[in-house]
């Protein structure tokens, strides 16, 4: 016996799970395609993914985004935070013989902040853009040593 309750029009009230909600859409829409579960909405793998590498000397980052331009990009540390954003603008050649009915533009953003996990030297930090993949090599700052404070008891 299933301990689960099928919701019904009349029952008078939202359901609660994805998986009430895939037997809601299945009951108006007919059978689906595969569930309307988390694992369908996970990043389906086209997103862009920056990985971050941690070395004894330097933190490199590396983020994949073909299509961009060197000045398209933010690239900007505050603190122990590194933010990198792009604008991709995709436009059809301009051609000065043809008359168009239609002309398709694309405009993509991305912004991404990650938490480095130290402190890093900002004037020696360089980025290059080549072969549509970015690349930002942060040198590692020199952490301050703890200075031992006496406290005189009064």
């Amino acid at each position: 016996m299933s301990a689960m309750i099928r919701w019904t029009p009349d029952m008078g009230y939202v359901p609660a799970t994805l998986h009430s909600v895939d037997d809601l859409f299945r009951a108006f829409f007919g059978p689906l395609h595969g569930d309307f579960s988390p694992e369908m909405m996970l990043d389906s793998g086209t997103a862009l993914k920056m990985e971050v590498e941690a070395g004894g000397k330097e933190i490199k980052a590396t983020l994949p985004i073909a299509g961009c331009k060197p000045d398209s990009f933010d690239v900007a540390i505050q603190g122990d935070t590194l933010t990198v954003r792009a604008k991709r603008v995709c436009e059809d050649m301009e051609d000065e013989n043809s008359r168009y009915l239609r002309r398709e533009r694309t405009t993509e953003e991305y912004e991404e902040s990650v938490k480095l996990p130290c402190l890093v030297k900002f004037n020696e930090t360089s980025a290059k853009y080549v072969d549509g993949v970015l690349t930002i090599t942060m040198p590692r700052a020199e952490e301050p040593k703890p200075q031992p404070k006496r406290i005189k008891v009064g």
